[in-house]
């Protein structure tokens, strides 16, 4: 999937944004390579950040606007969990840091950008 979309994005002149991914380490490297292959590696990387009670209240009203089945508390609870198991570990700590920087250039998120 990440592949066709990178290659219709070089087709069509323009560039991308990977939303949701990569989700660890192995569709860094995935993403990584396919960005070489294809002579569109990524820019930038970016990890937003919010606490718990913020993403449990977006996501239900989200639910309630959208009318969505799969965002309940119970869901959206196992959606954290397994993000602080997979996708938190391959995003912090020095090892890892260096690991992902070696794929992607990341931005920290700064307090200014943060309030605006």
């Amino acid at each position: 999937m990440v592949r066709e979309a990178m290659v219709a994005a070089k087709a069509a002149g323009g560039g991308y944004v990977l939303d949701g991914i990569p989700r660890n380490m192995q569709q860094a490297r995935a993403a990584y390579l396919i960005g070489r292959e294809l002579e569109m590696t990524a820019d930038v990387a970016l990890h937003l950040q919010a606490d718990d009670a913020e993403l449990m209240r977006r996501l239900l009203a989200r639910a309630a606007l959208e009318h969505r089945s799969d965002d309940t508390p119970d869901i959206i609870a196992q959606r954290l969990a397994l993000y602080y198991e997979v996708t938190s570990p391959s995003s912090r700590g020095t090892a890892t840091a260096e690991s992902w920087s070696r794929w992607m250039r990341c931005v920290p998120r700064s307090r200014s950008a943060a309030k605006s």
